[in-house]
């Protein structure tokens, strides 16, 4: 079983930003159908690669093609031509600028996309020389950004079951990257400056060069300052007056970066990463993508699937999230299966119900009447006849102990074991109570 079965995709074109689209919901197991797709590099092979459906645009939930209206339009891939063969099917449009706006016809490449954008400007943080210019990242990264918002506005419109047309912006994508500078400047009409000025922030956070890349470091207090300096062995220089405080530091960073550098060239990047973490000094040695190859935690992760790409078998990433089943009592059968979703490390079972007779394991919404245990409520349980072992919110009636709440008790036939807010009427003891 899959997040998606049964979900019908259809992908049409050549558009790399739609592949990645395609790609997501392949990853959770939609059934994608791909029509025109290009092949021609291993990366548009990867992303168009695995099984292709047999679905047509009349029974597609979701239809997904790039391109800028001109385009669409002498493709036969506008929306007046898709509602004529399926009026219901959610439709996503990707294209550089939008369907819309003056800018909506012009080309666009990965490279022109990130300076339109304003975030090749930030790449490479404030630098000494302002001749230095801009950058931009490889891995035709404005495709995967704008295939993702894509996926994600997909998801929502197909799931109103209205025939949406969602509109995406791979320029928009990209710029709210940088909604930090957006804000910035709209607060204050100035833009970030690239030239740095000390440290660059007023908090000795930087890069040091290490023997085998890069490690970059954050002793931003005074006393992770300390635990840095005994990371490092306690150095003469670290009890020089013109490095005493945070202010002391900042105004001397060139010549403190300088021998922090000295020292850090003699070890290797993960060393100095641990040494200082160790120390409570927030610290991460610098990656190579080839680095994680070898992740032991995205090898326990089972990130990397093996994926034949120009005839050769390549590890290539999967899903950044993994669905586990758990079995769970029904109420014929004493069997079922509830879905427990995992992304990027949080879990829980999400479930908005009125009435049921099987136990809660968790619960973020309100429980109208459960006959079984509630073990876990984020929200008001009006009525239970069994026990609630945690409640941060309201308990209107319950036949059975209430092991802990954080919300008021209304009514309870059993003991209130913890409550961390008003008991209103019980007719066995509270063995401990917070508030009256």
């Amino acid at each position: 079983m899959t997040v998606l079965d049964g979900f019908r995709v259809l992908q049409i074109g050549s558009g790399l930003a739609a592949a990645v689209c395609g790609r997501l919901f392949a990853d959770v197991g939609a059934s994608v159908t791909r029509i025109g797709p290009d092949r021609s590099t291993p990366l548009a092979e990867h992303l168009n690669g695995g099984p292709n459906g047999d679905d047509t645009i009349a029974s597609a939930d979701l239809i997904v093609s790039e391109g800028s209206p001109l385009t669409l339009r002498r493709t036969g891939r506008d929306p007046d031509v898709l509602r004529l063969a399926n009026p219901k099917a959610a439709l996503v449009l990707i294209s550089p600028y939008g369907q819309t706006g003056p800018r909506a016809e012009e080309p666009a490449t990965d490279l022109t996309l990130h300076f339109a954008s304003g975030i090749a400007r930030m790449l490479t943080g404030q630098v000494d020389d302002l001749d230095e210019p801009p950058m931009r990242p490889v891995g035709e990264q404005s495709a995967f950004l704008g295939g993702l918002a894509a996926a994600c506005a997909g998801m929502h419109a197909a799931l109103l079951k209205d025939g949406s047309v969602v509109d995406v912006s791979i320029h928009e994508a990209l710029a709210t990257i940088a909604i930090t500078e957006l804000a910035r400047a709209g607060q204050t009409g100035a833009s970030w400056s690239r030239k740095r000025v000390a440290d660059g922030n007023g908090a000795t956070v930087c890069i040091l060069p290490a023997r085998d890349g890069y490690a970059a470091i954050s002793p931003r207090e005074d006393r992770q300052w300390a635990a840095w300096l005994e990371a490092m062995g306690s150095p003469a220089w670290g009890r020089e007056a013109r490095f005493a405080t945070k202010k002391d530091r900042v105004a001397n960073w060139d010549a403190l970066h300088a021998l922090m550098s000295d020292w850090s060239r003699g070890h290797d990047k993960r060393w100095i990463a641990a040494t200082a973490q160790a120390a409570h000094v927030p610290s991460f040695p610098l990656c190579e993508p080839a680095e994680h190859l070898q992740s032991e935690q995205l090898r326990h992760r089972a990130f990397f699937r093996p994926v034949v790409v120009s005839g050769q078998t390549v590890r290539v990433p999967g899903s950044p999230f993994g669905v586990t089943e758990h079995p769970m009592p029904s109420l014929e059968e004493g069997h079922g299966t509830t879905l427990t979703v995992t992304v990027t490390g949080t879990e829980g079972i999400v479930a908005e119900l009125g009435e049921t007779a099987l136990p809660l394991v968790h619960a973020a919404q309100p429980v109208v009447h459960a006959a079984q245990p509630v073990v876990y409520a984020t929200q008001p349980v009006v009525h239970t006849a069994q026990p609630i072992v945690h409640a941060s919110w309201p308990v209107v009636h319950a036949a059975q102990p209430v092991v802990h709440a954080s919300w008021p008790v209304v009514h309870t036939a059993q003991p209130v074991v913890h409550a961390s807010w008003p008991v209103v009427h019980t007719a066995q003891p509270v063995v401990h109570a917070s508030w009256p």
